[in-house]
This record gives C-alpha cells, sequence and structure tokens, in this order.
C-alpha cells in the first residue's frame, strides 16, 4: 500500500497521472469509443507566418520551422503513430520517475525532485526513440500500405455506424472480407446522417485523417 501511496506523491504524480491518461486512451480504443488515429496529426506542416518585405523575419521564421520539424523527425514523429511514441514514453517516463526518486530521493522533497526531472524527461525521451527503432521499417510500410488504401476509398459506399454523423463528428464503416474497414467521418456543412444510411465517400482529408460523405450519388 505505501508503494502505491508513493506513486501519487507530488515528485511522481506528473508521471502517473500521464500514464493513467494513456491507460484510459486504450481502454476506449479497446471498447470502440475511441478511433486509433485520432491523435495523428500532419506534422509535416509550413509555418505561416506573414514576412512579406521583411526577409530577416523570414529567414528566421523558415529556420525556426526547420529546426522544428527536425526535432519531430528525430523522435519519429510522422513516422510512428503519436499515441504509440506518447504511449511508450509515458511507461518509460513512470518507470524512470518512480525508480529515480525511490533511491535518489526517498523523502520525495520537491526541490530535489525538480532538479531531477530535466535529466529524467531528457533520459525517457531518448530511451523512447532507441525503443522504436528497430521497427521503423513496419512502420513505414504500414503508412505506405494506408495511403494506398486511402486511394481505393474514395466512391465507396459505406454504412454509418455512429448515432449520426455531422460536420464535427461520426463514424461509417465499408464491409469486406474480412474485418470491417471503420473510419472517421464528417458531412457537409448542415448535412446530417443517421445511424444505418447508406452514404458515398467523396474525399478523404489526410491533415484530420477524415472522409467527407454524402448521399449515395452526390451531395445533398
Amino acid at each position: 500500500m505505501e508503494t502505491i501511496q508513493s506513486f501519487f506523491n507530488p515528485v511522481n504524480l506528473p508521471a502517473t497521472g500521464l500514464l493513467i491518461l494513456v491507460l484510459f486512451y486504450w481502454s476506449l480504443v479497446i471498447f470502440g469509443m475511441l478511433d486509433l488515429g485520432v491523435f495523428d496529426f500532419d506534422w509535416n506542416f509550413e509555418p505561416t507566418v506573414p514576412t512579406e518585405g521583411v526577409p530577416d523575419v523570414a529567414s528566421a521564421t523558415v529556420g525556426v520551422g526547420g529546426a522544428f520539424k527536425a526535432v519531430l523527425g528525430f523522435f519519429y514523429l510522422g513516422r510512428v503513430p503519436t499515441m504509440f511514441l506518447v504511449s511508450v514514453f509515458a511507461l518509460v517516463f513512470w518507470t524512470a520517475t518512480v525508480s529515480t526518486n525511490l533511491f535518489w530521493n526517498p523523502s520525495a522533497e520537491i526541490t530535489r525532485g525538480l532538479w531531477l526531472w530535466a535529466p529524467i524527461m531528457a533520459g525517457s525521451l531518448l530511451l523512447t526513440k532507441v525503443f522504436f527503432l528497430p521497427f521503423l521499417s513496419f512502420f513505414d510500410e504500414m503508412s505506405k500500405n494506408h495511403g494506398e488504401l486511402e486511394n481505393t476509398l474514395v466512391g465507396k459506399l459505406a454504412t454509418v455506424t455512429t448515432s449520426e454523423v455531422t460536420e464535427t463528428f461520426g463514424q461509417v464503416t465499408i464491409e469486406q472480407q474480412g474485418p470491417p474497414i471503420v473510419l472517421n467521418a464528417r458531412a457537409a456543412a448542415m448535412d446530417r446522417f443517421k445511424r444505418g444510411e447508406v452514404v458515398q465517400i467523396l474525399s478523404h482529408d489526410s491533415q484530420s485523417n477524415t472522409y467527407l460523405i454524402a448521399t449515395v450519388g452526390g451531395k445533398k
């Protein structure tokens, strides 16, 4: 019991809280209440800062954007699904935090805990990177196959499986031989589709990983 209580000490609470959130996320995914790729974003964005007539600002903006992309790329964001990275980091960070405070900060002093926080964070990020290094080819192949699949889904018919599909919410399912394909779907403004309706996939938004749907044969 004392060990469990130590997980919620102020020096361990941030790591424990992050791990609990990750476990909650996977619980929602397992029970079909959340899509696996809900937190996968397009990390290959370009900075959009007005720089016309200010060459120094333009150069600085490009430099900052390039450095930011380099950091994201170093930790495989965009190659490995975001929540896979976050989940492994949360587990490593929690283990390292609890273990380090157990041996180096047994009295759970907040000041000492803050001093330990930076090296624990840096070490956990590096260990997460090393953990995924052997699996990069697998994720690259999975991403390639997913991209090919996206192109083949446009124009297909699907069935609404959530209570409704609106401009901001909903899922549809495409039946096929084998497991059905479940997609995050969105309707055009003012459109609304109810559970059980058959719809047609019009296009795919890679940034939000959602599919625009409409009534079969075109828009409402």
